[in-house]
């Protein structure tokens, strides 16, 4: 499939989704804010497990390719499995209580996770390391997401620190909130560098609505991190839409994956 019908797919179905998610939220947000955030986070759960099941299929299209091939992607589904489940019980407490503990096993599945995803990109990314290097990672660029990194993990130190307040007392909460931000910040760089060895085609394009699925998801973290609250608008949405967005990267390659496999039979 040329990538510019790739392009078209992506766009038609992030349309349709998207619509799905801020129609009816932007409703309710006037409605009835309890019922705006049961939806926003019943979406949250079910975006996460059309990503994992587009993970799935991923790996069982690739079933019997060299290990090199196939390993990335269990890490990845091993990892889009815990924070599916992370998503699926948290939006369980939002039903059933209207909010979540401070701390709860959903941080004990969104923390398990974060490593796989690192061992996925890193084990993607591996084989192209000297391709990396000959179409070299301009220095600007490399500085900007080390700037990026640094800026992410310093603007929630210095958050953390005053929400403890003078005493610089820090609760086991605050802290594993703050971590939330620093491993966000990781997972966009480790993203970013997958998408330079796959850049210019149509893998790029699916790794760079990954990427882009992963700045969304960073962006919301740390908004949620500066309110100090679980409900708020901008960054739910964007929370949201970060697992739309890794999906559609997910069934691009798919669809690439599936296109290659037509060719080979004509």
């Amino acid at each position: 499939m040329p990538l510019r019908d790739l392009r078209g797919f992506a766009a038609r179905n992030l349309a349709i989704l998207l619509a799905a998610l801020l129609l009816p939220a932007a409703l309710l947000l006037f409605v009835n804010r309890d019922l705006y955030a049961v939806y926003v986070n019943v979406y949250t759960a079910a975006a996460s497990f059309a990503a994992l099941l587009s993970g799935l299929a991923l790996l069982r299209a690739y079933a019997g390719s060299p290990r090199q091939v196939t390993q990335p992607l269990l890490f990845l589904v091993t990892g889009v499995t815990l924070w599916a489940l992370a998503e699926t019980v948290y939006t369980g407490f939002i039903i059933l209580y209207g909010e979540a503990p401070a701390l709860s096993v959903c941080d004990a599945l969104w923390l398990t996770g974060y490593p796989l995803l690192f061992l996925w990109l890193w084990t993607l990314s591996r084989p192209f390391s000297s391709q990396l290097e000959r179409l070299g990672v301009s220095t600007g660029s490399a500085s900007l997401l080390i700037i990026f990194s640094i800026a992410l993990a310093v603007t929630a130190t210095a958050v953390v620190y005053v929400k403890a307040g003078a005493d610089g007392q820090l609760s086991l909460a605050q802290l594993v909130d703050s971590s939330y931000t620093v491993l966000d910040a990781v997972l966009l760089v480790m993203s970013a560098s997958t998408v330079r060895a796959f850049r210019g085609g149509a893998l790029g394009f699916a790794y760079w609505l990954v990427t882009l699925g992963l700045i969304h998801f960073s962006v919301a973290d740390l908004l949620y991190f500066a309110a100090g609250t679980p409900v708020f608008v901008p960054a739910d949405l964007l929370y949201a839409a970060s697992y739309v967005l890794v999906t559609l990267g997910l069934r691009v390659n798919l669809e690439i994956l599936r296109e290659s496999g037509r060719e080979k039979h004509h």
